[in-house]
């Protein structure tokens, strides 16, 4: 065993300073839990902070508590359309910011969310219960057009339904919203509020919930289309349109950004 060589500035340069320092300030200085508000609302959310693959939720939880929770419209308007609701339906939990700040803005509401990356899911599971909430309804599933089983890929920059059904792709429940629909009240139908954010999943998800759509007295849908990987999906943005009129949708407003469009959606 070479002894000068652990204190040479090669090895204390490449291990100490570049490895085991900004590890240690990283956990020393790390903040667990973040303060997040919109208007009146206030909710917390919890920091997991392992490693570089999936350091983004406690970057993700720092941004929204700099930023009052968000300056986008789109966003914002998610949470405003809770307010008089009575059903919030989040396809794409994350770590379930929208679902929570629904829920804590509108008592009243019945919330689910669906989040089919497991790590996600565990966060909103703990922010669930940081903030003491009780009328959220978490489904470690995705969303599609029917239900069964479907191979999903984790990356930094989401989670995603793969439409090849490889060795090294994990595997995970599907929903289809209209095999729910019995576990709702007819009362839970006056005003709903659905939020979709499927990484390129769109189309199958609305395609799912035909028959939820109709029972629905009120309906207000946001979404983004993710106009760039729709295609490894097998449709257009025609296509999406033409199944929203199809379904009885309609559009009330959208606006294009580099990596598709955000809209509004509402039954005639």
């Amino acid at each position: 065993m070479n002894i000068k060589y652990y204190f040479s500035k090669k090895f204390i340069k490449k291990n100490f300073l570049g490895i085991i320092l900004p590890h240690f300030l990283t956990f020393l200085f790390r903040r667990k839990i973040f303060n997040i508000k919109y208007q009146n609302i206030c909710i917390k959310l919890t920091s997991l902070l392992f490693d570089g693959d999936i350091m983004y939720h406690h970057f993700h939880a720092y941004y929204r508590s700099k930023a009052n929770f968000s300056t986008d419209k789109w966003e914002r308007l998610n949470i405003d359309l809770s307010s008089g609701a009575t059903l919030y339906i989040d396809i794409g939990g994350y770590n379930g910011i929208f679902g929570l700040l629904a829920a804590k803005n509108n008592p009243n509401i019945k919330v689910h969310i669906f989040e089919p990356n497991l790590l996600s899911a565990y966060v909103i599971h703990r922010n669930i219960i940081l903030n003491d909430i009780k009328n959220i309804n978490l489904h470690h599933a995705a969303v599609g057009k029917a239900t069964g089983v479907v191979p999903i890929s984790i990356n930094k920059n989401g989670t995603r339904v793969q439409t090849k059904n490889e060795i090294n792709f994990l595997k995970v429940n599907c929903l289809a919203i209209d095999s729910l629909i019995n576990s709702f009240a007819d009362k839970d139908f006056e005003n709903v509020v659905v939020k979709i954010d499927s990484e390129g999943f769109e189309k199958q998800c609305l395609e799912g919930m035909e028959q939820f759509i109709k029972k629905c007295k009120r309906l207000n849908i946001t979404l983004t289309i993710h106009s760039k990987i729709i295609s490894s999906y097998g449709y257009t943005e025609k296509d999406f349109y033409d199944t929203a009129e199809r379904l009885g949708l309609k559009l009330i407003d959208s606006e294009r950004f580099s990596e598709g469009v955000e809209l509004q959606l509402q039954k005639h």
